[in-house]
């Protein structure tokens, strides 16, 4: 009974003393804080190659880099405590990365669930670098898409005197703003 307590105690020893190691990838050093700043430029649509190159370094000087191309594993859930601590690596990761990126890259990405998911969007940099395109382009498309719809409830909401400057209005390409509508029909 004594030894199953001591080898217990010993494997647990074992895991905690391989983390301290510095040379061990899910070693943390007290430096190593979320909002570290590995890049001094975030990641926009035009500096993707230079984005890389550096963050690749930046990962592989602290000894990071193998959560994101997948040669760390994550453990299986029996292997509690190294779970835990690879967890703790791929969250610290992924900040830095997140950190690393403008709002509208990282809020577009900010859902992968670990490091290495992210790495498809690092490898694919058409896919990564036209999420804030995509973005900017979908939101002009919303405002758009609103501004129109007031713009018709404003036209449809005229009387029958209005009728001519109504029609008129709608056959405009494109169709103005509601304040522009609102001028033409005084």
């Amino acid at each position: 009974m004594g030894d199953k307590s001591e080898k217990s105690t010993s494997s647990s020893m074992t895991l905690y003393q391989k983390w301290e190691n510095p040379n061990h990838p899910l070693y943390l050093h007290h430096s190593d804080q979320p909002g570290a700043i590995l890049m001094p430029q975030p990641l926009v649509e035009d500096n993707y190659g230079t984005w890389v190159q550096s963050m690749t370094m930046a990962l592989m000087v602290k000894n990071k880099l193998g959560l994101v191309d997948g040669t760390i594993k994550k453990p299986s859930d029996e292997q509690i405590e190294e779970l835990q601590q690879w967890n703790r690596c791929n969250n610290l990761v992924k900040t830095w990365l997140l950190g690393s990126m403008s709002k509208e890259i990282s809020g577009s990405v900010i859902h992968c669930k670990d490091a290495r998911k992210l790495k498809s969007l690092w490898d694919d940099r058409d896919a990564l670098c036209s999420i804030p395109a995509y973005h900017c382009e979908t939101k002009r498309k919303m405002m758009s898409y609103v501004e129109t719809q007031k713009t018709m409830k404003f036209l449809m909401g005229l009387n029958e005197s209005y009728a001519t400057v109504r029609g008129n209005t709608l056959l405009l390409e494109p169709l103005p703003t509601v304040n522009k509508a609102y001028a033409l029909v005084l």
